[in-house]
């Protein structure tokens, strides 16, 4: 008897579900609401490059272009080979959020600092062009730290064989800014990862 009750119940709470449901779309939904509402819909305003160009945290962004040092370099330059591959494969992205988070000295930045720091470098490689590029020779950046930044930068997408063209000249590209011999090696292990004694 307790489960007929039960039963009943879930039905006649199911049938009341559907009722509204239908109730509503037959109001809200009908061709006199839509008319009615037509003058309150709005969309949301597209702009355009050259108004986002504009925008004040774009022109910080860009006139901090030769500002940083080994982080804001490879942050900059995985964004832009991660531009020049279109799609980044899962083991890709795996290694780029292991070296942004496990490896020094990313690991000891805050997590604000370091989304603030990759928004920044996303602005100057979307509306820096090639300065985005050609500024990367004004960062400060000893000899060593330049070839590991390079090295660190070449170990995110493995494999050059497996690399794009567009890829593959894009950090050939960013090796002759930093004044670096174009790339011949392949780099398998973490540039970054401690030095096991």
């Amino acid at each position: 008897m307790a489960d007929m009750l039960e039963q009943s119940m879930d039905l006649t709470r199911d049938l009341h579900d559907v009722w509204s449901e239908t109730m509503f779309y037959s109001i809200y939904a009908s061709p006199v609401a839509r008319w009615f509402g037509a003058p309150y819909d709005y969309d949301r305003a597209h702009k355009s490059k050259d108004e986002l160009f504009a925008l004040p945290e774009v022109q910080t962004a860009l006139s901090s272009m030769k500002a940083g040092g080994f982080v804001e370099a490879v942050i900059r330059m995985l964004i832009l080979l991660a531009n020049a591959r279109g799609t980044v494969r899962r083991d890709r992205l795996e290694r780029s959020a292991q070296v942004l988070t496990q490896d020094e000295p990313f690991r000891s930045l805050d997590a604000a600092t370091r989304a603030r720091i990759i928004h920044q470098q996303g602005l100057i490689v979307e509306f820096g062009g090639e300065a985005a590029i050609a500024t990367l020779a004004d960062l400060q950046l000893s000899p060593e730290e330049r070839a590991r930044a390079a090295a660190v930068v070449q170990y995110v997408p493995g494999a050059m064989s497996e690399m794009e063209p567009r890829t593959l000249a894009t950090l050939q590209k960013m090796r002759a800014v930093l004044g670096l011999p174009p790339t011949t090696e392949e780099v398998t292990a973490d540039p970054l990862a401690p030095v096991q004694a």
